[in-house]
């Protein structure tokens, strides 16, 4: 990236803690600074780390270029309106998070603890796209396979279920894309445990598009 930071960082997720627990945070503010007086150069925060975004924001805007800043994005927290890692709540995030840092810029922005399964269906669209497909379908699923299902709490009562979630992936190919698609999925999904998921490979006889009439590989 061509950042250079300090080995030591300041990670604001603990204020929140103390918060939580009833501490005295109050002095917070002077913390941050004392620490950017000490030669820390990296601050890391979050939307959901209580109001540490707006901390650093009214304490050391004005020092904007004596730390490289870092904070996360996607999760639905606080006055989000949309649902997680859907572009518009990533965006809405990104300019909330501008806005409470009082910055125009932020130097390190991260995914917020999602799923696999999310971090997974991103990789492969990017890999697919890198290939030339240029259409696919996701939808969550549930599956039933090696993992046999998993525990889950409803009410307080745990119970067993035999499905397991998972994210389906349909897409349309010209025959000399095919492998490189079949390759792509393969290489972006591949952990090396259970639950990796399947490919299956069908013939489609023929494509329309309705709104152009455009029939077979002109059509995908």
């Amino acid at each position: 990236t061509g950042l250079e930071v300090t080995r030591l960082g300041f990670g604001l997720g603990e204020i929140e803690r103390q918060e939580k627990q009833g501490g005295d945070i109050s002095g917070s503010g002077r913390v941050i600074e004392e620490a950017l007086d000490a030669g820390i150069t990296i601050l890391d925060t979050a939307a959901c780390y209580a109001n540490t975004e707006e901390l650093i924001g009214n304490t050391v805007a004005h020092r904007r270029d004596d730390y490289i800043l870092a904070t996360k994005c996607g999760h639905a927290v606080g006055d989000a309106t949309g649902e997680a890692w859907t572009r518009a709540t990533l965006e809405e995030s990104i300019d909330r998070s501008l806005k409470r840092l009082k910055t125009d810029h932020l130097d390190i922005l991260q995914l917020h603890s999602p799923s696999l399964e999310i971090v997974k269906r991103d990789e492969v669209v990017e890999a697919l796209t890198g290939v030339g497909v240029t259409g696919l379908t996701v939808s969550e699923a549930k599956g039933f396979g090696r993992q046999k299902g998993h525990t889950e709490v409803y009410r307080g009562a745990e119970y067993d279920t035999s499905f397991v979630p998972k994210v389906r992936i349909e897409t349309v190919v010209a025959d000399d894309v095919a492998a490189k698609a079949i390759e792509a999925i393969s290489a972006a999904a591949k952990t090396d445990a259970i639950g990796d998921g399947k490919i299956f490979t069908i013939d489609v006889s023929s494509a329309l598009r309705i709104r152009t009439g455009e029939t077979d590989d002109t059509a995908l």
